[in-house]
């Protein structure tokens, strides 16, 4: 029987980021970037006296959090979530969807979504959301 070996490369994945006349390095979330991240995410959501889920709140916060924990400054710095949110969003959104993507984050969260809304009714959302 042979076994199959999972090779794995402890660097991390590195894209130079221009934003005016600023240079940063945008890495692949650590594991601990990626849970600090997650647990923010699940921290959002709003569950029902049964412990379902019924809505979400401060979600888009969540994006400048990521950027945060994975975007570096010339000098090595994190660049901090304040920064981040004075960015035009769609600087943020790019920098967003780029991260999850170099990071392996976001396919299984949003095929749990598909899955969630498809089987969410009225009924279990809060009043304003049907």
């Amino acid at each position: 029987m042979t076994e199959d070996t999972l090779k794995f490369s402890l660097e991390l994945i590195s894209i130079s980021v221009e934003i005016g006349e600023d240079k940063y390095v945008l890495k692949e979330a650590t594991g601990e970037a990626a849970a600090k991240w997650r647990n923010a995410v699940m921290d959002c959501a709003i569950m029902s006296a049964a412990g379902k889920p019924k809505g979400v709140r401060n979600l888009a916060n969540t994006e400048a959090l990521l950027i945060s924990l994975c975007m570096f400054t010339r000098n090595g710095n994190l660049v901090d979530v304040k920064t981040i949110r004075r960015w035009p969003s769609k600087i943020v959104t790019s920098l967003f969807e780029k991260v999850k993507e170099i990071s392996g984050l976001g396919e299984d969260e949003d095929e749990n979504e598909d899955e969630g809304e498809a089987k969410n009714s009225s009924e279990d959302m809060p009043d304003g959301f049907d």
